[in-house]
């Protein structure tokens, strides 16, 4: 198995993601795009500092991982699993930029 390390892309690669619907579908999706190291993650020309189990985007492309078609879909969902304790999320109003912790993730691998 070769290193990771060496690579300079942050995220796991996705090749099939259980089709669950529910509220564990939707933590499902949001941690396989979630970063396993620290690094820079590209969206939309946009260069985001990510850190182990984080995320950083725009609204849009949370829609996308989520899989819903309205921005308050997506932010209701991250709403419970934040209630729940499996992540947390900040959005900055002004520039639509989401970024998002998965905790579990972040737990796993340690500070």
């Amino acid at each position: 198995m070769k290193c990771l390390l060496k690579y300079q892309w942050v995220k796991l690669p996705r090749n099939q993601i259980p089709p669950g619907k529910g509220i564990m579908g939707a933590w499902t999706r949001m941690a396989s795009r979630a970063a396993f190291r620290n690094g820079q993650a590209h969206y939309c020309g946009y260069i985001n500092k990510v850190t182990v189990g984080g995320w950083a985007g725009g609204i849009v492309g949370q829609k996308s991982i989520l899989a819903v078609k309205r921005r308050q879909q997506a932010l209701d969902l991250i709403d419970k699993l934040s209630d729940l304790g499996y992540g947390s999320y900040t959005l900055d109003t002004e520039t639509k930029k989401l970024t998002y912790q998965v905790d579990a993730l972040r737990a796993l691998h340690g500070p």
